[in-house]
C-alpha cells in the first residue's frame, strides 16, 4: 500500500530510465517513524526482504547496527556489529559475538500472568525425588528361542499364480 501511494506520485518519465536495466534487487529505507512495527505493510516487507538493516543508538552513545539476511537454504542469519567514529573521523566497526538480550525470558512473564502455581517448593522437590517410580526390568540377554514351522499334508499351498487370470 505504501509503495503504491509512493509510485502514484512518480511520473512515467521516471520508470522509462529504468525500463531497460534488469532489476537484480530493490533497496528500500523504511523510517519507523512513518510506518510502524505493527503495522500490516511493515509485516510484508520484511516477509520479502531478504535482507534487513536496522540501526539503534544504545544507552552508552553507541550505534547499534542490527543485519539480518535470509541465506539460500532460507534460514536467517543475525549479526550485530557496533559501529563508532575514531578520531580521524573514520567509520570502525566490531562485531559483537553475544549482543546482550533486553527481554527477560518469557517464563518469567507467563509466571506472572497464571492464576496458579506452576512451580515446585524446595519441600516439594525433595517429596519428589524421593518416590520410587515402577519400572519393567528387561533383560540384556540374547533370546534363544525360535519358532520352526514344517508344513503338513492339510496345508493348502498353491504353485500357481493367483494373478494368472488377471489381463494387465
Amino acid at each position: 500500500m505504501l509503495l503504491k501511494q509512493i509510485l502514484a506520485g512518480r511520473k512515467r518519465s521516471d520508470f522509462v530510465i529504468i525500463k531497460d536495466i534488469p532489476v537484480a534487487q530493490v533497496v528500500t529505507l523504511l523510517h519507523s517513524e512513518l510506518l510502524p512495527e505493527d503495522s500490516k505493510e511493515f509485516k510484508h516487507l520484511n516477509y520479502i526482504a531478504t535482507t534487513q538493516i536496522n540501526l539503534r543508538l544504545e544507552p552508552d552513545k553507541r550505534t547499534m547496527l542490527d543485519l539480518v539476511y535470509r541465506q539460500l537454504n532460507g534460514k536467517f542469519q543475525k549479526e550485530t556489529y557496533s559501529c563508532q567514529y575514531n578520531s580521524t573521523k573514520e567509520l570502525q566497526y566490531e562485531i559483537i559475538k553475544d549482543p546482550p538480550k533486553n527481554k527477560k525470558p518469557e517464563s518469567d512473564n507467563i509466571l506472572v500472568k497464571t492464576t496458579f502455581k506452576l512451580t515446585l517448593e524446595e519441600k516439594e522437590k525433595e517429596s519428589r525425588r524421593q518416590v520410587i517410580l515402577p519400572y519393567i526390568k528387561t533383560s540384556n540377554k540374547e533370546s534363544k528361542g525360535r519358532i520352526y514351522y514344517e508344513p503338513d499334508a492339510n496345508d493348502d499351498w498353491d504353485d500357481e499364480d493367483p494373478d494368472d487370470d488377471l489381463e494387465i
